[in-house]
């Protein structure tokens, strides 16, 4: 496992502990030992499909947890299209989309959702990454 993956799977892991210590419920993950969460399709467009890191149920909505550790993760081919449908599909069920990121990257971060247009995405930043 490279660094930047080992860097993404604990801060899944970190997100996880947090949203099971606020009281979310039925949380699955895209890890070993977890029942995968459900990938949502784009329908509409490529009939690509994307299987989000996180999702869970709390206060009675879905939260689709998205987790992108590095800047270099913003520029892979389709990063913008899932993150789009993401936050899309977020708003067609009354959900919440939460990008979590490195504190580090909150400014870069803060701009391209402005970019992108990505009006259901929250950044939930966190330190020690």
């Amino acid at each position: 496992m490279n660094v930047e993956q080992k860097i993404h799977d604990d801060i899944v892991v970190t997100t996880i502990k947090i949203i099971k210590q606020q009281g979310f419920t039925r949380i699955r993950a895209d890890l070993p030992n977890f029942e995968k969460p459900t990938a949502i399709t784009w329908t509409n467009k490529s009939e690509q499909k994307w299987v989000p890191d996180i999702t869970a149920i709390g206060e009675g909505e879905l939260f689709i947890f998205e987790i992108k550790s590095t800047e270099d993760a913003f520029k892979f081919a389709g990063v913008k299209e899932q993150l789009e449908m993401f936050n899309t599909y977020s708003e067609q069920v009354n959900g919440r989309f939460m990008l979590v990121i490195p504190q580090k990257l909150e400014e870069y971060v803060t701009t391209i959702i402005v970019d992108w247009n990505l009006t259901n995405c929250q950044i939930y930043s966190m330190g020690g990454f």
